[in-house]
């Protein structure tokens, strides 16, 4: 079953009242209309705490889609604060001010208060009926940026909840969400539906009748028809359900797609029907696999749109979109064209990073800094599912020492400190104290720091935290005891450490550390974690700690 929810789409064509411009709207030629600047401010919310909304970002993404290709610039928000907002709004206000066509729209939660429309921003903290007119942003600001901006045309686009979302906090009911606009001259207003009653959500990304819409906006039709023809198509979807309905009081032409020649409706016109000996301009239209790919004629300044009228000649094609390979190619064009060009996908690359022992790694991004981890311990065989998985444990390593097998949990353990860099054996070194327990002498305290750390066993591209860094992600966050260690992004287990005194693993299942790059005398900083405390401590260099890799 089809869900339903209470939406109000709302068209506003607003054409400047002043009797002169109106008058260029109206006479505004073909080639006039082709060549002036078109600017659109698109904003889509969804993500509201009190009630998500399924579609209304991605009727966003549509609209931009549809604007780009017909010719407009496009400022693009979504899930935008009050701020955002109105910051995109007054930016908006001064692009249009160059004149052409504006073009606003806004998807997402609205609200009437005495008469009055506001947006709802993601951030709204609206408790009863008086916060709204504080924490939302007033329509009227839009308005008064297209007024003054003077241009030719301005198109105002409202896809709002019809029901007031916060109607359940107020002291009084019957607010609902946007209010009808007052017919205007110039002005045209369709609706998704009539009046109290309520517009499919569809079963697809978009609403059914944005979907519609969109589909019937893509047509060389005139407004009027659009919108009739639009009006049709949902009725019969919907089984009669959902009626849109429209109010204008629009003089002119107006087209979402230019067709190749303004026609006359004075009387039904045939010509289209008989070929043209004297024609000099053709209609051409690119039909890309995927459907949302882009498309650009790169030898001519306007932009390409779907059934372009161009003049007889040589044009050089562009077809592309992420992920896909690029085409381009060269069109004759001397007569009406239809190509469907097919792109085709890239190949992936393997993001996975590899260790010496052939053990696969993803990267994941932090919510905090930004910065791209191992997604888990080194040497682990997987991902943590539970602090306690043995399987995600992963290696023991001394501090500053390589991955030259030491690091195994059942490697064996020697008492001779080394007195190299590079041990030449893999077993893991004890210490009596003699040597400041580290398995190397004499020290060094600048192994694993730096970008280019000397023994760094992380994977190419990767190397161990500094103390800073790693705090950062966890202390410096949420992260006060092993639960936390586990719930964070890092995921990380109670896998234990190895003792410096006899290479035994203890506290596994119990305790958890993780070594980082910064050392302090004759000791280096660990973080340690069980169930009562997360804290930082340096410790001897000789005992076996977790490492989880940063990228450089």
């Amino acid at each position: 079953m089809k869900k339903i929810i209470s939406l109000l789409f709302i068209f506003i064509l607003c054409i400047n009242g002043f009797a002169n411009t109106s008058k260029r709207a109206l006479k505004l030629k073909l080639k006039e209309m082709q060549g002036e600047q078109r600017t659109a401010l698109v904003i889509g919310n969804s993500k509201y705490k009190h009630k998500y909304l399924k579609n209304t970002v991605n009727d966003a993404q549509a609209i931009k889609t549809f604007l780009e290709d017909r010719g407009f610039e496009v400022m693009f928000s979504t899930n935008s604060n009050k701020v955002q907002m109105e910051k995109a709004i007054k930016k908006f206000g001064k692009k249009i001010k160059k004149g052409g066509v504006g073009l606003f729209y806004y998807a997402g939660h609205g609200a009437e208060v005495e008469g009055k429309n506001y947006l709802i921003p993601l951030d709204a903290k609206i408790e009863s009926e008086d916060d709204i007119g504080y924490y939302s942003v007033g329509l009227d600001l839009i308005i008064r940026k297209l007024d003054i901006a003077n241009n030719r045309l301005n198109i105002v686009i409202l896809d709002a909840c019809r029901n007031n979302p916060f109607e359940r906090s107020f002291s009084r009911s019957g607010s609902g969400g946007l209010s009808a606009m007052q017919d205007a001259n110039g002005m045209y207003i369709a609706y998704a539906t009539s009046p109290k009653a309520t517009a499919s959500d569809g079963d697809g990304k978009n609403g059914l009748f944005t979907e519609i819409l969109l589909n019937n906006m893509s047509k060389t039709d005139e407004l009027d028809r659009v919108f009739k023809n639009t009006r049709r198509e949902v009725k019969e979807k919907t089984n009669g359900k959902q009626r849109p309905w429209t109010s204008s009081s629009v003089d002119g032409d107006f087209y979402f797609t230019l067709p190749s020649k303004l026609q006359s409706h004075s009387i039904e016109d045939f010509s289209s029907n008989f070929k043209d000996e004297n024609q000099t301009e053709f209609k051409l239209s690119i039909k890309p696999v995927p459907k949302d790919a882009k498309v650009e004629i790169t030898n001519i300044n306007p932009k390409y749109y779907d059934g372009i009228a161009l003049k007889k000649g040589n044009y050089k094609i562009k077809i592309f979109k992420k992920g896909y390979v690029t085409k381009t190619g060269e069109i004759d064009l001397r007569e009406n064209l239809t190509v469907k060009i097919v792109l085709k996908k890239e190949k992936k690359h393997s993001t996975k990073i590899k260790d010496k022992y052939g053990y696969s790694y993803k990267k994941i991004k932090s919510p905090y800094t930004g910065k791209m981890w191992l997604d888990r311990n080194l040497g682990a065989k997987r991902v943590c599912k539970s602090a306690t998985d043995e399987q995600c444990f992963g290696d023991s390593f001394q501090w500053g020492r390589s991955n030259d097998g030491h690091e195994k949990r059942n490697s064996l353990t020697t008492s001779s400190v080394s007195s190299s860099l590079k041990v030449k054996h893999n077993k893991f070194i004890t210490s009596s104290g003699e040597d400041k327990y580290d398995w190397l002498t004499p020290q060094s305290k600048i192994l694993w720091e730096g970008i280019k750390a000397k023994n760094n066993p992380c994977p190419a591209g990767f190397r161990i935290p500094t103390k800073q860094e790693l705090k950062s992600e966890t202390t410096d966050k949420y992260v006060k005891n092993a639960r936390d260690a586990f719930n964070d992004f890092l995921k990380l287990p109670t896998a234990g450490g190895r003792s410096y005194q006899d290479g035994v693993i203890r506290g596994q299942g119990d305790y958890g550390y993780l070594w980082s790059s910064t050392a302090q005398g004759y000791a280096s900083w660990d973080l340690y974690f069980n169930d009562k405390e997360a804290a930082w401590y340096s410790y001897y260099r000789a005992t076996g700690r977790s490492i989880r890799c940063i990228e450089d």
